[in-house]
């Protein structure tokens, strides 16, 4: 059992996969069957062993290999950035229209703060204010108030159907209209 754990630490998922058929090959050879096995049986045995094993790591490897493939990997600039969730009327607490993330609580809500949410209907943009100039150093002021689209928006898109965690919430809005949701993220 340690050398399960040990495997475990060193080798992840697989470590322990390959531990599995070595211990249990392992008790086979030693076992006295194998003892009774003549020579040309017990290099048979062994042979068996030896592709089974390196079958099991191939199987292991292009499991991870399809998994990683299947995975849309971005970064954000200096680990964090704001994205447009959507707007939303705060009188009636309801989005109005284009809403960009998934999450079941009221929208735009501080409550919000340490959540997972999940890009819907259109990739994102993360904005990071004055990005052009100053790249991810202001990255945690709220760009509702000093959006400039052609300064903030960086190269990074997040991909649908990412899940991000939500570091900060801030809206923004003119009198009579819906407000602007910013969600500032990391990636989950």
């Amino acid at each position: 059992m340690v050398d399960l754990i040990q495997l475990g630490k060193i080798a992840g998922l697989a470590g322990i996969a390959l531990g599995i058929v070595f211990l249990l090959f392992r008790d086979v050879i030693s076992s006295e069957l194998a003892k009774t096995l003549g020579p040309a049986n017990a290099y048979r045995l062994l042979r068996l062993i030896v592709i089974s094993s390196f079958l099991v790591g191939v199987l292991g490897l292009g499991t991870y290999i399809w998994q990683q493939s299947r995975r849309e990997q971005f970064v954000i600039p200096g680990g964090t950035g704001w994205i447009f969730a959507g707007y939303f009327d705060p009188g009636s607490n309801s989005w109005t229209k284009d809403v960009y993330v998934e999450h079941d609580g009221a929208p735009c809500d501080k409550s919000w703060i340490g959540d997972t949410v999940e890009i819907i209907n259109r990739e994102r943009h993360v904005v990071i204010v004055g990005y052009a100039a100053t790249a991810f150093q202001r990255n945690l002021e709220s760009p509702v108030t000093d959006y400039n689209e052609k300064r903030d928006i960086t190269e990074t898109r997040v991909p649908i159907g990412a899940k991000l965690i939500v570091r900060d919430v801030s809206a923004g809005r003119y009198p009579n209209r819906p407000a602007a949701c910013w969600l500032r993220v990391a990636v989950s």
